[in-house]
Formats: C-alpha cells, structure tokens, sequence
C-alpha cells in the first residue's frame, strides 16, 4: 500500500471517527468553555505583576513599572520565611493526604457491616462540605481567648487564657489539623473505590498461602493503590495552598504560614 492511500485511509478514519461522535463531542465543549474562562482568560490578568496597579485607573491605565514588583517581594526580610513554610505545608500535606485516607479506607473495607461501613464513610465525608469561612468561625468559637470555648474554660478555673488564635506558634497544628480533618474523609472514598476493585482471587490464593491480613494489605492491597496514591497526590498538591485564606483572614496577628497569604498581604502591585 502507497503512502498516498495509506494517508488518505488515516484521513478518512478521523472524519468517520468524528462524525459518528457528534453529540459526544457536543457533550465536551460546555467543559471545554468552562476550562477556557476559568483557567485560560485570567491569565491576563498576570500582567498586573508588572505595573503599579491602581484601580480606578484599570489594568491598562496603570503605569508600567517592569520588575520593580519583584524587587520589593525579594527584599522583603519575610519572603524566604514564606517560601520556606509554603514548602514545608506543601510536603506535611502531601504526606497526610496519603496515609490517612488510605488508613482510613482500609479501616472501612475492614468493616464487615456495610450499613455501619457506610454509617462511618458518610460521617467522614461531611467535613468536606463545610466551607473554610464557616471553619474559621467555629475555629474561633473554640480557640479565642475572649469568648472562646477554651477561652471560657481557662477563666471559669482562675486561669489566664491561652491566646491560641493570636499566637503564630499554634497555626501550624491548627492548619494541618484542619486539612486532616476536612480532607480525609473525601479523599478515602478514591481508596477504597480502588479496593473494592482487587480482585478476591488475591486475597484468596494468599490466604491459601497462609498469609496474616497485615501481610494482605501490605503485599496486595498496598501495591495495587501505589498508583492511585502518586495520581490522587500531584492532583490534590496543586490546589492544596488555596485552602485556608478564609481561615487566615481572621487571624490579624499570625505571621506568614504560606507564601500565597504573605504575598496578598504585604506585596503592592
């Protein structure tokens, strides 16, 4: 067969292809617009980082100031505090968003009662639907010294309060419990969606082996979510730092814990 013909047939095969997928691909371009407004048009926006934006004179009104911007973020004494800390989150987040949802599913698939497995995923799962603004309330509900529920309980005995919410040295466990907290519960559900698909004729031929449930888990269940892990983790890692500016808005004392919250806070464009 002709390179010619050879072409003509792969020409033919893509117009049969499309044709006969119309409304599938009419079904994609809603996605496709949604992805070009939300992800693609705002990077216009980026100029912004090289002019003295002042907002009654607009993006293009502002005067053109080039690198200046720059400058004043990388001499700020702060910036290599918030990188250092924005890398330091970025690497305790990615571990936690590994090991406790994958602990917690296979503590479910461990659950011989589905109607208590799914009692357990149901109430693990609701976190995930409260808003970080609706957290930050209740977080402050809890942890404020004035009137706070802690806040309370230390002057009921004659104590001094402990300025959780003001003081920078508590934010780190606050933040990492909160991602913990709201996050695993979702995130299990991926998990144990993979375990359920395992087929049993491992588990079977490993029981025959004589092997312990540990074993099973660590030998069979562990090696076929690898993959599940790394692609859920480089997924979750990109978004994982837009999390806690509502929770951060009103701690008006705490100093930088992320780079993205430092960098609102203090560079001027």
């Amino acid at each position: 067969m002709s390179k010619g013909s050879s072409a003509l047939n792969h020409r033919s095969s893509i117009k049969w292809a499309l044709s006969s997928n119309i409304p599938l691909l009419l079904m994609t371009l809603s996605g496709i617009a949604c992805f070009i407004c939300f992800n693609y048009l705002p990077m216009g926006g980026l100029v912004l980082a090289f002019k003295n934006f002042i907002p009654r004179r607009g993006i293009f009104g502002s005067e053109w100031i080039g690198f200046k911007n720059f400058e004043f973020m990388f001499r700020n004494p702060t910036f290599w505090l918030t990188v250092k800390n924005t890398l330091l989150y970025n690497g305790v987040f990615l571990v936690t968003n590994v090991v406790f949802p994958m602990s917690l599913a296979l503590a479910i698939n461990e659950v011989r009662s589905k109607k208590l497995a799914r009692v357990f995923q149901t109430g693990m799962i609701m976190p995930h639907f409260i808003s970080y603004v609706v957290v930050s309330v209740i977080l402050f509900a809890i942890i404020s010294a004035d009137s706070g529920i802690v806040g309370h309980f230390y002057k009921n005995r004659g104590l001094m309060p402990i300025a959780f919410y003001s003081e920078p040295k508590y934010w780190p466990f606050f933040l990492i419990f909160i991602y913990v907290w709201r996050g695993t519960g979702y995130s299990s559900i991926i998990y144990l969606g993979s375990i359920t698909g395992i087929s049993d004729e491992y588990y079977e031929a490993a029981v025959i082996d004589g092997a312990t449930k540990w074993q099973q888990i660590v030998q069979i269940t562990l090696p076929f979510l690898k993959p599940m892990a790394g692609a859920h983790d480089h997924a979750r890692g990109f978004h994982v730092l837009q999390q806690f500016r509502s929770v951060l808005s009103g701690a008006h004392e705490f100093r930088p814990a992320l780079f993205r919250y430092e960098y609102h806070r203090r560079v001027r464009l």
